[in-house]
């Protein structure tokens, strides 16, 4: 029995540390415009630029096959920034800027803090803001 007990035990903690991360898709309808974009392999994964009817903050991200709107929330102090909607929340962090020469844009490094159904993820990108 005591046997039985550790290997489900074994079985359960293997499983949860080899889950598979969910994947950030890229965006159907990006919504290009001047404003902050996160790429994953040269797509657009987020737009960080959005604002709802009521012209409140949002952000886009597609986790689930279709661009879904996460609302502004205050972030901590590692990261600053955060959005939600449901039980799902996404935090994230600039640790790099590069200025391109003659240009509006600034490419980033984003550190990104995916909180979904009460586990966390963690994933970097690179990303740019331009006017």
């Amino acid at each position: 029995m005591k046997s039985i007990l550790i290997a489900v035990l074994l079985f359960v903690v293997y499983a949860n540390t080899f889950a598979q991360k969910p994947s950030f898709k890229s965006l159907l309808d990006p919504k290009s415009h001047a404003g902050c974009y996160i790429e994953s392999g040269r797509k657009i994964i987020a737009n960080l630029s959005e604002e709802d009817s009521l012209e409140r903050n949002i952000a886009l991200f597609n986790l689930s096959g279709k661009d879904e709107s996460l609302h502004e929330i205050k972030g901590s102090n590692k990261y600053p920034v955060g959005y939600a909607n449901g039980n799902m929340s996404i935090f994230i962090r600039q640790t790099a800027t590069r200025k391109e020469p003659n240009s509006c844009l600034e490419y980033q490094l984003y550190k990104v803090k995916l909180v979904l159904k009460k586990k966390t993820y963690f994933y970097t990108f690179k990303g740019f803001c331009g006017c």
